[in-house]
């Protein structure tokens, strides 16, 4: 009984240390795959793929007014589909994943916006490491995951913050979000977000 157990370990173990060395492509996403997830205040927001297009997947987010294109490969933000079909760059990140994704991967991007309040322009430089595998509890189920590590920094104020993304092979997106407890993420809010529901085609 007690070998058994042992095997069975061990089993575990070197099942858990062969996922997190294989690569993981990106996802092929279908329309109407639909995530809904859910934020510490309560709200809730639903994404879901409405078109495929040669290069990109298009995507349908109650939080924003334009569609999202990302690439097919690496799930990276090319741009923004306005109202009027018009493409536009995003002025915020485009790498959250950046496939394939493996423990150890690093990455940066930098990118540059408009404040209102400050009437300047803000310079912010992020960057990612996927740091480990981990088993994440959601209330839509419990999953394997990617856990991805950013730091964020604008670069005139010296303000950083960091956050935490984990990311679910089975489910094709983020899980799970959470934030610094502190006042770099201006809007309490964005701190803690999990996936409540799912449905795949």
């Amino acid at each position: 009984m007690k070998k058994i157990i042992i095997l069975g370990f061990l089993f575990l173990v070197l099942a858990s240390q062969t996922w997190s060395q294989e690569k993981c492509e990106a996802p092929v996403w279908k329309v109407g795959d639909k995530w809904t997830h859910k934020d510490a205040a309560g709200a809730t927001f639903t994404s879901e793929v409405v078109d495929i297009q040669q290069d990109v997947f298009v995507l349908k987010s109650q939080a924003l007014q334009s569609l999202l294109a990302f690439d097919k490969k690496t799930l990276n933000l090319k741009f923004l589909i306005g109202e009027g079909g018009q493409k536009m760059l995003p002025q915020m990140g485009r790498k959250l994943y950046n496939f394939p994704l493996f423990v150890g991967k690093k990455w940066t991007e930098s990118f540059s916006f408009t404040s209102t309040g400050a009437q300047r322009t803000i310079d912010v430089t992020r960057e990612y490491e996927i740091e480990n595998i981990g088993e994440v509890k959601t209330p839509a189920g419990t999953f394997k995951t990617y856990v991805i590590y950013l730091k964020e920094g604008v670069r005139d104020f010296g303000a950083r913050g960091w956050a935490r993304y984990w990311y679910s092979p089975e489910v094709k997106t983020w899980i799970k979000r959470e934030l610094e407890k502190t006042p770099y993420w201006i809007e309490s809010r964005m701190y803690d977000v999990e996936l409540t529901s799912y449905e795949l085609k």
